[in-house]
């Protein structure tokens, strides 16, 4: 198999709105501590490709998805096709809306332009950078390190804190396992590496 990795900037410029938390009152944010990127993983073998592109935002909405998918369809998609593409996101709290959440940013369309012509930047780059490789996982438990928000109160109340001041009944399993992927060239020099754990990760408490 073939392989290839791509990444693009897609920090904002201040002025506009940032996801993930009530409490901003969609105030716009004013500068920048961590620039956001998108990564994109092309693997080929003889049936087509495989792409795993991923973003440092809360996540991706399926209006931005269709446009995503759109743009990859113009320029790579009898390569591939659109069952064979995976967008994901980090989960970050702290980037522009790309997902329509009540009071958490405001969707800035010329932003999401912007998104879509970084991730075609992004691809084009881990297409082109394609070289033979392999594939390397292995998947570790690693209990206690996270917990569930949702816990079930004797009154029937679903409450999102780590110790309630009630007695709990019920609470949402928890995701131990987290998946390391690398992807190395014959002679093992890294291409790119993928960890996969905790859809929302509840660990700062």
């Amino acid at each position: 198999m073939q392989c290839g990795f791509g990444r693009s900037d897609i920090t904002p410029q201040p002025g506009i709105t940032l996801s993930g938390f009530v409490a901003r009152c969609n105030a716009p944010f004013e500068k920048v501590r961590d620039r956001l990127h998108v990564s994109a993983l092309y693997i080929e073998e003889q049936d087509g490709g495989v792409l795993i592109v991923a973003y440092d935002l809360l996540g991706i909405g399926p209006e931005l998805l269709a446009r995503l998918n759109a743009a990859v369809d113009l320029h790579w998609g009898a390569r591939i096709p659109a069952s064979r593409r995976i967008f994901c996101a980090t989960h970050n709290h702290s980037g522009p809306a790309t997902v329509t959440l009540l009071g958490c940013g405001l969707a800035d369309l010329a932003y999401w332009e912007f998104l879509v012509d970084r991730t075609v930047a992004a691809v084009a780059q881990a297409v082109e950078r394609r070289v033979e490789a392999r594939f390397c996982h292995d998947l570790v438990t690693v209990a206690g390190l996270n917990y569930n928000r949702r816990k079930v109160l004797e009154n029937g109340a679903v409450v999102m804190t780590q110790f309630p001041d009630k007695p709990v009944v019920r609470e949402g399993p928890p995701w131990n396992d987290f998946l390391f992927l690398r992807a190395e060239t014959l002679t093992g020099h890294p291409i790119a590496g993928i960890v996969n754990w905790a859809a929302h990760a509840c660990t700062v408490c």
